[in-house]
């Protein structure tokens, strides 16, 4: 039996190393500069590339936690994982940003600082190996949230210069997205406005014109049926609004792991993020 475990952590180092090996870490690049760059550290991002990647498509990954740092952690929380390395295994550029978090920060800084990392990325993404003009954006959860708003309500991308011709696609991951001011009175996030809470909601916000939606959730409770009604819920206003959208649930997978699992050789969600970043990135 031990040699068996043996063989197993072997083969398992083996692996990580051969995956190591086929991809570039970039790690705590500014992406603002001068006296608008949050002291704290949070206007930074992490690249992982394929090597020798050109002119590969580009996924803008944004972390969740509720809008809120976790007590002692790093600004940096959130921020790796698996999925950074098993996607851009797959020659998908991956860019993995932080963002401020309440409670010292309230809405709408999270926003503000995505479209930012976003034309960042637009701007410098050629010198990693990414292409400018085959950029999407993927959330889990609150980050889901912040995805789905990039381009429901592009008044954000239009602040720094882009639009939502800049994206290519939008993968929000268990989020959600048509639930009024779902935690507005504590005023840790929306300083108890529900007009700020409103404006957070992308569902109030779905326009024609918007790229398309991959929505992916799970279905363990307590959090996925909620996301996957969520989600069905800004597919159905997608789709009315004449958005090429699409939903997966991915059965056996709870709020964690419905990403965690990406890397993971046979996943459906994540074969089901490359196949529509492979199929709308040319």
């Amino acid at each position: 039996m031990k040699s068996h475990i043996l063989l197993a952590s072997l083969c398992c180092a083996l692996l990580a190393s051969v995956r190591a090996a086929d991809v570039v870490f970039q790690k705590d690049i500014a992406y603002v500069d001068g006296k608008d760059r949050d002291p704290e550290g949070f206007h930074t991002l992490d690249i992982c590339a394929p090597v020798g990647a050109k002119d590969a498509p580009v996924l803008v990954f944004i972390h969740g936690g509720a809008f809120t740092r976790t007590p002692g952690k790093a600004v940096n929380q959130g921020r790796g994982g698996p999925h950074n390395q098993g996607l851009a295994a797959q020659g998908i550029v991956v860019v993995s940003i932080s963002y401020r978090l309440a409670p010292a920060h309230q809405w709408p800084v999270y926003m503000e600082d995505t479209v930012k990392a976003i034309a960042w990325v637009k701007a410098n993404i050629i010198r990693y190996g990414g292409s400018a003009q085959k950029i999407f954006v993927c959330g889990h959860s609150a980050g889901a949230q912040l995805a789905a708003l990039t381009v429901t309500n592009d008044r954000y991308l239009k602040s720094v210069g882009l639009s939502m011709a800049d994206i290519r696609g939008v993968i929000p991951v268990s989020g959600s997205y048509v639930q009024n001011c779902a935690g507005f009175k504590d005023g840790t996030v929306y300083g108890g406005d529900e007009a700020r809470a409103r404006d957070a909601t992308p569902g109030f916000h779905v326009h024609a014109g918007a790229p398309p939606f991959l929505l992916i959730s799970g279905d363990i409770e307590p959090l996925e049926p909620f996301t996957t009604k969520s989600s069905l819920a800004l597919l159905e206003k997608l789709k009315a609004a004449g958005i090429d959208a699409a939903h997966l649930q991915v059965k056996g997978r709870d709020h964690s792991t419905i990403i965690t699992k990406f890397a993971t050789a046979g996943d459906p969600a994540g074969e089901a993020v490359v196949k529509f970043i492979h199929t709308h990135a040319p």
